[in-house]
């Protein structure tokens, strides 16, 4: 996770790590789904629920966060402090994209906003993934696919939070993954703090 003392804890560098982690066994769950729920055989609905989750953790994910992060730098950015309970879910829920540097609170503030951030994650995830199955499966109805998606992804992303919550533990276990997400994370941070 990238901390950084004076700016805080942009979260894509703790979200990516666990959604490039738990990417396989993801797409096998969503795959499985995808048989129940759509009928179709399992190479197909692997072959949707790979090329789905790619495009959403390749893309979806890293601009899903970005845009909150400008929306959180140009509305909310502002440090409140923790001093009330208000104050408290103030700053990990709107200012959950970015946290502010509340050094002594990080502990309990990141893994609180990492749940927070996997609901309009997921919701973008199935959103997405949803009009790449409409490009493979046209045959499908659009009610099974929302279904498919729905479901798929609200397992996927309870995956994610139980991931997120245990990072702290897992990370010096698999610090490889941070081979794939670190130079995503740094570009999109170095992205931020060229906009802003």
């Amino acid at each position: 996770m990238v901390l950084l003392a004076d700016i805080g804890v942009p979260m894509i560098s703790l979200i990516l790590p666990a959604a490039w982690f738990l990417l396989i066994p993801v797409i096998f769950v969503e795959a499985l789904i995808g048989i129940r729920v759509a009928k179709i055989p399992f190479r197909r609905s692997l072959a949707v629920a790979t090329t789905s989750n790619i495009f959403s953790t390749l893309l979806g994910v890293p601009l899903a966060w970005l845009a909150m992060v400008l929306v959180e730098g140009l509305y909310f950015g502002e440090a409140k402090g923790l001093d009330s309970l208000w104050a408290k879910i103030y700053a990990v829920t709107v200012q959950s994209p970015w946290l502010i540097p509340y050094e002594k609170d990080l502990v309990w503030m990141v893994p609180i906003a990492g749940v927070v951030l996997a609901i309009p994650l997921c919701l973008m995830s199935i959103v997405s993934e949803y009009f790449i199955t409409k490009l493979m499966l046209p045959e499908l109805p659009s009610t099974l696919k929302w279904q498919w998606m729905w479901k798929a992804n609200v397992a996927s992303y309870l995956f994610l939070i139980v991931a997120i919550l245990a990072m702290p533990v897992v990370a010096p276990m698999v610090d490889w993954i941070c081979i794939f997400s670190k130079p995503v994370s740094e570009f999109l941070i170095e992205l931020v703090m060229k906009i802003t």
